[in-house]
């Protein structure tokens, strides 16, 4: 975790907060498992997987760019800063390595909606 979203113990005292931390180490730790499947030759993510690699967060924006709302009714949607949306798209991004929002939006509907309702 670095410095500025490190938990502090209010974090660490509420239960709800506990389980998005783990959430977020898991998601993570799928990540840095993706990177030595890629280092090693194999698939970085394996088929069935890749929501795993999001944090709860993460879903619930990939979802939302999925029925093409801009980050503007996300932010509002979700009761975020629209900057917090830019970065969890940006960081959806990176991590199902796709190249802009659009990809997203057709990964989501592809995969996304499949793995949610599944």
């Amino acid at each position: 975790m670095t410095e500025h979203n490190a938990p502090v113990p209010a974090d660490i005292a509420d239960p709800a907060r506990v389980r998005e931390l783990l959430a977020e180490a898991e998601a993570r730790a799928e990540t840095l498992r993706a990177v030595l499947a890629v280092l090693e030759g194999r698939p970085a993510v394996p088929v069935g997987r890749p929501l795993r690699l999001l944090t709860r967060r993460q879903r619930e924006v990939a979802e939302l760019v999925g029925k093409s709302m801009q980050n503007a009714a996300i932010s509002a949607h979700l009761g975020l800063s629209e900057n917090t949306v830019r970065i969890h798209v940006s960081a959806i991004l990176k991590t199902l390595g796709l190249a802009n929002r659009t990809a997203l939006a057709l990964w989501w509907r592809e995969h996304g909606m499949e793995a949610a309702n599944g």
